[in-house]
């Protein structure tokens, strides 16, 4: 059985967190590799997901180098500095060219990080669906399973795994955010862009990797309207996992890191249940790489040389605007 936050101790709890990483505490390299993942998987970084190994270091480095939240929590200082080093990667990807910033973090931004009634009222929605939706849906969001894996336990077809969790997903957003609340957050889908009217959007929330979305993936970014309509979705979908109690449902660093270890001090039900939720977890998954590449090595200077290695902004803007004058003047 996966430990909650309630059984999980913070990583190295004696020490500041930095000073943790500093030390080179594996506990608290799991636990700032999942918050910059967590900041992946709310901006949706999915076209570059084979990168997100490097980003992660990157990120991770950057925080040991400006001893990031020395005087506070380092979680909102790495999604800080996570949201900033995402912004060129994800400009690339989508071909954004354009002076400014992508519309897409312009609307992340808007959203709020938690919203305690709202959580509540999705919580209360989710106890009034269908039994067997509910539960594919605690499965998903909550313990972190995959559809396959939910569709062998529940013995339902995979089709209608992924169907219960695109109508859930549609009738929680109709459920769970009163009209006038959805108004005042731009929650009503807009009109002046056709891409997202065309869409079925809790599909894309579902599988957002599909090639079928391929061409959504590279627009929605650089459109304003679309980018608002997906990150309102994006927040339903947020919204969802916490009612289901997704963040507090991630196995501790210690469970992870015995698992590491070939399950060293693990029962056999606790190394399974482990497994399973990896297949299901980005979060987790992402923090196992990390653990494995670092396995009994010192990694402050190794992720400090990775974040300077990162070309900075300038840099970037001057290799995209050597880029477009190369193209112009093309033969």
């Amino acid at each position: 059985m996966l430990n909650s936050r309630e059984g999980a101790q913070r990583p190295a709890e004696a020490l500041h967190p930095v000073d943790a990483l500093r030390a080179g505490s594996p506990q608290a390299l799991i636990h700032a590799a999942r918050a910059v993942a967590a900041v992946l998987v709310e901006y949706r970084a999915f076209d570059f997901e084979d990168r997100w190994d490097v980003f992660i270091q990157r990120a991770i480095g950057c925080a040991l180098r400006d001893q990031a939240g020395r005087r506070g929590d380092l979680t909102p200082e790495l999604r800080r500095i996570s949201v900033e080093l995402l912004r060129d990667p994800l400009a690339d990807a989508v071909g954004w060219t354009r002076d400014g910033q992508l519309p897409w973090f312009e609307m992340r931004r808007a959203h709020p990080a938690d919203d305690a009634e709202v959580t509540e009222c999705f919580a209360r929605e989710i106890s009034k669906l269908p039994e067997q939706r509910a539960l594919v849906l605690r499965d998903v969001y909550g313990e972190g399973r995959s559809f396959d894996q939910v569709a062998a336990q529940r013995k339902i077809p995979l089709r209608m795994v992924k169907r219960f969790l695109r109508e859930s997903v549609w009738d929680l957003r109709e459920r769970g955010l009163s009209r006038d609340r959805a108004q005042s957050r731009g929650d009503e889908r807009v009109k002046s862009c056709l891409k997202s009217l065309e869409l079925d959007l809790p599909a894309f929330l579902v599988e957002p990797h599909l090639d079928a979305w391929r061409d959504f993936r590279d627009h929605y970014p650089g459109c304003h309207d679309c980018s608002a309509v997906v990150s309102n979705w994006s927040q339903v979908e947020l919204y969802v996992r916490r009612a289901c109690g997704g963040p507090d449902l991630h196995p501790s660093e210690d469970d992870l890191l015995k698992l590491h270890r070939d399950g060293e001090g693990l029962a056999y039900g606790q190394y399974v249940a482990l497994m399973r939720h990896l297949d299901g977890c980005p979060l987790c998954s992402e923090a196992m790489t990390l653990i494995a590449r670092y396995d009994g090595r010192a990694y402050e200077t190794a992720l400090i040389r990775m974040a300077e290695s990162a070309p900075s902004a300038r840099r970037r803007r001057l290799q995209n605007w050597f880029g477009q004058l190369r193209a112009r003047f093309a033969p």
